[in-house]
């Protein structure tokens, strides 16, 4: 079993807000909906110590509970007799003892998974891979996340400002299935624009796609396919030296190299868009 590192996936950004800085409206939809998807991708890293932090505090206010209501030397019965009492008080104590200040959430946090890890190591190959299909996921969702993002953006904007694209070039359907397929519909749609060109062929694009595709397609098994790509793709060095037929061992530190930048990339997609779009003199 390797390392899973959980702690490092948390280090992800957020994605900036849909601020004074973006100006037409559909941009700004197109990027709330990323920043939300993208939360509840990340979100996923706060799994493992909030879990191992709420059963710590249950175990804790449990043991407050019933020694207060029958005492330390209670036997089986008398507190199987009391655990009508007991059960709502360990309930408040717990939930008392989790309301605290953001900081201090974010100090537990921190501290639990580190423990949860270790943990998982200690309990056996069921457990890790749990774990690491958790570290899975989040590239999974952060690859959905990102393209939602490029088809909201440029179907809501063809369809709110057509006045603004050549005719024939949007006449044909777009598709957003691929990264590919993704380059050629903007590339089609806004003429070769150096910022929205810089966005859509930014390497996280190919790095995300890819190990998502093997994920999803392959089972995390590396093909041909996958280690001809991740020659080219210097965010996916570290999986140049797999054979054909070796599984990929994810942790954390994959998932925040690999998502961290297209978290930052989504957000300039959409800023090159909403300058494009201003650049045609539209209202907000």
């Amino acid at each position: 079993m390797h390392p899973l590192k959980f702690l490092e996936a948390t280090q992800i950004p957020a994605v900036r807000d849909a601020d004074g800085s973006i100006h037409n409206a559909v941009c700004r939809e197109s990027l709330i909906r990323f920043k939300a998807n993208i939360g509840m991708a990340c979100g996923l890293t706060t799994l493992p110590g909030f879990t191992f932090w709420t059963a710590m505090e249950w175990m804790a206010a449990s043991m407050r509970a019933k020694n207060e209501t029958v005492g330390e030397q209670a036997s089986p019965a008398q507190i199987q007799a009391a655990a009508n009492t007991i059960g709502p008080l360990a309930e408040w104590y717990m939930a008392k003892a989790m309301q605290v200040d953001r900081s201090v959430q974010v100090e537990h946090l921190v501290e639990t998974t580190t423990m949860f890890s270790k943990f998982v190591m200690d309990a056996g190959p069921y457990a890790h891979g749990i774990l690491e299909n958790l570290l899975k996921s989040i590239l999974v969702q952060a690859w959905g996340a990102f393209e939602v993002l490029a088809e909201d953006l440029l179907t809501g904007v063809i369809e709110t400002h057509s006045n603004c694209f050549d005719p024939q070039k949007i006449a044909k359907k777009f598709y957003f299935r691929k990264r590919s397929a993704i380059r050629d519909s903007y590339d089609r749609a806004f003429a070769s624009d150096q910022a929205i060109v810089a966005a859509t062929t930014d390497s996280s694009v190919d790095a995300l796609s890819v190990l998502r595709n093997v994920l999803v397609h392959k089972s995390g098994i590396a093909d041909a396919m996958f280690l001809t790509e991740v020659a080219n793709i210097p965010l996916l060095a570290e999986f140049s030296s797999l054979t054909s037929g070796s599984p990929l061992k994810i942790n954390g530190v994959h998932v925040s190299t690999i998502v961290s930048p297209t978290v930052v990339n989504g957000y300039s997609l959409v800023k090159a868009v909403d300058n494009w779009l201003a650049k045609k003199a539209l209202p907000a």
